[in-house]
């Protein structure tokens, strides 16, 4: 072992930040010169026999050097993580497993980039921060791709910067991009002029504000004799306990033209007046109230400390309270307690915070989660802040003796009303999620998400919400999203919304498309599917094809159903302009029944954009549910019928508070027979089928709904054809390991957002 060795401090990974932990071991193994043996590892000859004592001589170095590199990593993690590694025999197999776990598969890894992307692309700056804040998040983004393998060059970053930062710099921004060579300017030159322009504006901004109250001081300098008498003869004792708050300083005994704060900068950071954020001497300390009365006998608002029957569950409304505060550890959903800083009470008492996180409570409008809350366990009252719900778009009014809370999205909905009680406190009660009922609530929506198809969860929730379902329980909009969906959704530039006009009436109007050929015939041999979709109602139905020919025979199949079924007659036929539709039999066919028949013009498919999202819709949403469970691709077209079942029982945009089974047959869907698509099941052999000692239950795999006879379609493994029964148990975390031929436990991988949504 060398000296140097000795003397560095190997990084401890105790199970978060891998990334920067990997990075760390790294350059520590490359100056031990022991990287190469940590990425390659040692191979050992076919036969040792025939080796030269020099070639021996090299691999017992190698085998040495291993075991070094092995004893470096397993001394690297925390005790709780050893076990994971201590049956690897090398520092390859050593350092891929723990790759493996905290940095996921290369699946994974290759999601977590696109999610990372994503972020980089729609990041912004706001408009309270600062240039070298923005900056310092925009960094740690592209240290999280090179962590991941993915490098963002230089030139990338300034564009990113000089496109994504506030208006307010539109003046330099201008400047640069007309002066410098953009392709070859740093990014420590861009920050730099940045900030200096950012400086000058400030000192031009105070420099304004002190003008302003120098001429306010003069004035009042020169009336205030006058003002004085004044006030003194139209107020009186009883008007000044009724006065209301001045809304500059928050006091009660002056008005607020006659407020001495009046004209000057107030700190962002500590709320008192007289000088800016950036010249705050308290500045890098969160400070929980920060009004001081010397000349006051009154009880300060963080007094309500003292009060006895404050619970855990008591929250007070404090408008000097920079963050939501909290010393009920019970109370968090969720709690990153690597989060650290000081808090300075009214009474210039500094208190440590130990964590900031999440709280869910109970509301009548469902679960709501309060983000950024700080855990402080020296503090003895749980603290409302005015500031962070107003920033959060949330409106507070004060009048006579309540506060009323309005809702950040509906202004006009009122979701709290909090009376002022003693010593002038507003004491609010809330009802927290327990973290097992959230998590509970949190799997099953996942589970109605699996079920419905991989449907977005904001639309169930409004299924369930409008009762546009029977029998689907409560969803909630919870933050993330499943891997499938991520691997199975495309991302293309969307076609316009909706048509020129809409009908009033259903089968005046049919969309129609064919997809196809796949790569894969399906189980019947079928290479293409069709669908017909009615505007009015949305309704669609799919047919399969072995061969694009057979569009007329089954167009006239579905015209019989549908106006069978509606009693009414097709109107208008609207497709693309392909040869299976462009025909002289199909023309004379729609001629004969009084079927107009519309086509898009050549190589302009968006003219026919209703099938065209609806086809690329049962794609995705059929790709999610075969990536899910690992199916073969030749269960596409049970995929595909699924999924124009479940979309004709979810909501769209196009028809309001109904669903599209719903518009067309006039009965409400029910959610009571929906499983998971490609889950194991468990079918029951009739008596009549089966000999006494015989199984009750064959396993298969659920391929989705049968219309006709109202019951499950499923893949008998033993006999391998598809079957249809009603009498079927199912397991809806499992799946089918086609490889090895068993049943496997399913684990459904969330990815969530690293900003949050709700407040």
């Amino acid at each position: 072992m060398s000296s140097l060795a000795k003397q560095i401090s190997v990084p401890i990974f105790s199970g978060q930040n891998y990334d920067y932990w990997a990075i760390k071991m790294k350059t520590y193994f490359q100056s031990q010169k022991l990287w190469e043996i940590v990425e390659e590892g040692v191979t050992l000859p076919e036969d040792s026999s025939t080796s030269s004592s020099a070639e021996k001589g090299k691999l017992e170095n190698k085998k040495a050097k291993d075991s070094e590199a092995l004893y470096y990593i397993q001394t690297a993690v925390a005790d709780h993580i050893f076990p994971r590694i201590s049956v690897a025999t090398s520092a390859k197999e050593a350092w891929s497993i723990l790759q493996k776990e905290y940095q996921g598969s290369a699946k994974v890894r290759i999601i977590k980039i696109q999610t990372l992307r994503r972020d980089f692309e729609n990041m912004k700056m706001k408009d309270s921060e600062r240039i070298d804040e923005y900056y310092t998040k925009v960094h740690e983004l592209v240290n999280q791709l090179k962590a991941y393998g993915e490098d963002i060059p230089e030139k990338r970053v300034v564009e990113k910067l000089l496109i994504s930062v506030t208006e307010k710099y539109d003046p330099i921004v201008t400047t640069i991009e007309e002066t410098k060579d953009i392709t070859t300017l740093t990014v420590t030159e861009l920050v730099g002029s940045l900030e200096a322009y950012e400086k000058r504006r400030s000192r031009r901004e105070e420099n304004s504000l002190e003008n302003a109250f120098q001429s306010k001081l003069n004035m009042r300098s020169h009336n205030s004799k006058r003002k004085e008498e004044n006030f003194k003869s139209t107020m009186g004792d009883k008007k000044k306990q009724n006065m209301r708050p001045c809304r500059i300083c928050k006091r009660t005994n002056h008005l607020e033209k006659d407020c001495y704060f009046r004209g000057k900068p107030q700190c962002r950071n500590c709320k008192r007046f007289g000088h800016m954020e950036k010249d705050c001497r308290l500045k890098g300390n969160h400070q929980a109230n920060c009004i001081e009365e010397n000349n006051s006998s009154d009880q300060l608002f963080y007094t309500c400390n003292s009060v006895a029957e404050a619970g855990e569950a008591t929250w007070y409304i404090d408008s000097a309270a920079s963050n939501h505060m909290t010393y009920n550890k019970g109370a968090f959903q969720t709690l990153d307690e690597s989060f650290k800083t000081n808090v300075k009470l009214g009474d210039n008492h500094i208190v440590k915070v130990e964590g900031k996180g999440s709280v869910a409570i109970n509301t009548k409008k469902g679960t709501r989660i309060i983000n950024d809350v700080m855990y402080i366990p020296n503090l003895r009252t749980n603290l409302f802040s005015v500031g962070q719900m107003m920033e959060k778009g949330y409106t507070l009014h004060f009048g006579g003796d309540s506060c009323t809370i309005y809702d950040n999205k509906d202004k006009t909905l009122k979701i709290a009303e909090v009376r002022m009680k003693e010593h002038r406190c507003f004491p609010i009660h809330l009802q927290y999620m327990g973290r097992t009922t959230m998590k509970a609530q949190e799997d099953q929506s996942w589970l109605w998400h699996r079920r419905l198809g991989h449907f977005n969860l904001q639309g169930l929730k409004i299924l369930h919400q409008k009762k546009m379902m029977t029998d689907l329980p409560q969803i909630q909009a919870v933050e993330g999203a499943c891997e499938a969906c991520l691997q199975g959704k495309q991302h293309k530039k969307p076609f316009p919304s909706g048509t020129s006009w809409r009908v009033k009436a259903i089968l005046e109007l049919i969309h129609t498309d064919v997809c196809g050929p796949m790569r894969t015939p399906s189980h019947e041999q079928n290479r293409y599917f069709i669908l017909f979709i009615d505007d009015y109602s949305r309704m669609t139905w799919v047919y399969f094809m072995r061969e694009k020919s057979e569009v007329f025979k089954v167009f006239k199949k579905f015209k019989n159903l549908v106006e069978k079924q509606s009693g009414r007659s097709i109107k208008v036929l609207r497709s693309d302009r392909g040869k299976e539709y462009n025909n002289s039999e199909f023309d004379k066919f729609c001629e004969e029944e009084g079927i107009e028949h519309q086509t898009t013009v050549s190589y302009n498919p968006q003219q026919n954009g209703v099938s065209e999202r609806k086809n690329r819709t049962v794609m995705e949403m059929a790709r999610s549910m075969l990536q899910e469970k690992h199916l073969p691709k030749v269960f596409w077209a049970e995929a595909v019928y699924t999924a124009v079942y479940l979309l004709n029982r979810c909501p769209t945009k196009a028809v309001q508070n109904m669903t599209p089974i719903e518009a067309w047959s006039g009965k409400k869907p029910s959610a009571k027979h929906l499983r998971v698509f490609g889950s194991i099941c468990y079918v029951h052999i009739p008596t009549e089928k089966r000999h006494k000692l015989e199984e009750k239950t064959e396993k298969g795999i659920f391929l989705g709904y049968s219309t006709q006879s109202k019951g499950y379609r499923i893949y008998n493994l033993k006999t391998k054809k598809l079957i249809i029964s009603r009498d079927v148990e199912f397991d809806e975390d499992t799946m089918w390991n086609w490889d090895e031929e068993k049943v496997e436990r399913q684990s459904v991988m969330i990815l969530k957002e690293t900003s949050p949504q709700q407040q």
